[in-house]
């Protein structure tokens, strides 16, 4: 009798993170594909952790389920190690002005924080790699290298590749890339390939200090292209979840349609992702809520700061109740009571109320506001530590809602910090068009 070739599927980082929203599309597209012909063992190390904090990603202080793998992936042999013995490791000297996460945050703070998540995920792969090793006798034909955060779209086919999978070559995905770099969210191989690719980390911290390459996308091409690999893609599709269920839809819109997908597919998923982020109807859906019921909520003390963003939002088009024409035409006093209307529509729960209200006299309401509605953000004006409300972040937290804190002056004086703070708001809005509207509002409003 034949036997089946064998193929390992590698987790890493923090497998608990999303995996509660990722693992039916894993083992939908995945796992039982592939289990049809082969047999698949599944292997994971992750980080111990009850909170995470990745600012990049949006995710502040989201606390973490970590009896998620057991429940939702029992069949994965793997490890789980304390994230701070490793942190102990890493000599913060290596973080120069030249760390090239500031590529892709607005502070010091936010790039040594991003820094530190894609090493601790570099070292989590490696060790996923050994772990594999240490504790299976089997010889691999093929090893699938993957993150848990993400939701697969579409039916993996190893069919199309399997006899391409040699020394020397991996196939990933070809969308998000970097700048000049490859998807690091999935990887097939052989183990030799593989092993190359889990063993990045060896290099990451000359990367991290020199500023090598401005992404971790290109980090892992450079990596690649420098041991001698190939890379060729594949027509894979997938979108990150945060550890909150949120979609990262920017990754959907990096995606590039190709002649090789069967037309249903494109109709299904990537084409109707993309057609309708970049379609002026559905961005005004998306700028006015999915329905009556989704609401963003400006909170915080100060109610000037609130006003700023409110007709910033309304000089781009999403639904506050004002039109780009009376936003400015309104005295301050008709607009504050304007805003109050709208904030007490909101607790009593009318349906009158726009998308984005500003509620700063409601903030200890969060939590009845949580329960009638969908939360898609909280954004909250802050000047310093001492300007907290811990009441209102407390609720936040127990509630587990997605939220930004915007530091006060910045963002009045810098319209780069305030777009990056509300990018998982904006959606297809671009930096140029955010400028205009801030400059407009901010000479306006003098």
């Amino acid at each position: 009798m034949k036997k089946n070739k064998k193929i390992a599927i590698l987790f890493h980082g923090l497998v608990y993170r999303s995996l509660k929203h990722t693992v039916s599309s894993f083992e939908h597209n995945i796992l039982t594909p592939l289990q049809k012909k082969y047999d698949v063992d599944v292997f994971h190390h992750s980080w111990k952790i009850s909170v995470i904090h990745n600012p990049r990603g949006g995710e502040y202080s989201v606390p973490i389920d970590q009896d998620a793998i057991s429940k939702f992936m029992p069949y994965s042999k793997g490890v789980e190690e304390d994230q701070n013995e490793y942190d102990h490791t890493i000599d913060p000297s290596f973080f120069t002005k030249k760390n090239p996460m500031h590529n892709c945050t607005t502070s010091e703070e936010d790039a040594l924080i991003t820094a530190m998540n894609s090493l601790r995920d570099l070292e989590s792969t490696k060790r996923a790699f050994k772990y594999m090793e240490n504790n299976s006798n089997d010889d691999y034909d093929y090893i699938i290298v993957c993150r848990p955060d993400v939701e697969f779209l579409n039916k993996f086919k190893i069919s199309r590749i399997k006899d391409k999978i040699i020394d020397g070559v991996v196939f990933i995905p070809y969308f998000d890339k970097g700048v000049d770099g490859s998807n690091d969210r999935f990887v097939i191989g052989n183990r030799d390939s593989i092993k190359i690719y889990c063993n990045r980390i060896d290099g990451a911290l000359e990367w991290m200090k020199y500023g090598l390459v401005p992404s971790s996308e290109d980090y892992l091409k450079k990596h690649l292209v420098d041991n001698n690999i190939e890379i060729k893609d594949i027509p894979l599709f997938f979108r990150r979840i945060r550890a909150n269920g949120e979609i990262f839809h920017k990754e959907i819109a990096s995606m590039k349609i190709s002649f090789k997908l069967p037309i249903f597919f494109i109709i299904k998923h990537v084409y109707k992702e993309i057609l309708s982020l970049r379609n002026k109807k559905n961005l005004d859906r998306i700028s006015q809520g999915d329905s009556i019921k989704n609401k963003i909520i400006i909170a915080g003390i100060e109610n000037p700061r609130n006003i700023f963003l409110i007709r910033i939002f309304t000089e781009l088009g999403f639904d506050t109740g004002y039109s780009g024409k009376n936003i400015l035409a309104d005295t301050s006093n008709d607009f504050n009571i304007g805003l109050g209307d709208y904030a007490t529509s909101l607790v009593e729960g009318k349906e009158t109320t726009p998308y984005i209200v500003e509620s700063s006299h409601f903030s200890d309401k969060i939590p009845l506001l949580n329960k009638k509605y969908r939360l898609d953000r909280v954004i909250i004006p802050i000047r310093d530590s001492d300007d907290i409300d811990s009441m209102l972040m407390s609720d936040i937290r127990d509630g587990n809602i997605p939220h930004i804190l915007l530091q006060f002056p910045d963002f009045l004086k810098e319209p780069e910090y305030l777009y990056n703070k509300l990018l998982p708001i904006l959606s297809e809005v671009s930096l140029k068009r955010f400028k205009k509207a801030f400059w407009d509002i901010t000479t306006k409003t003098k």
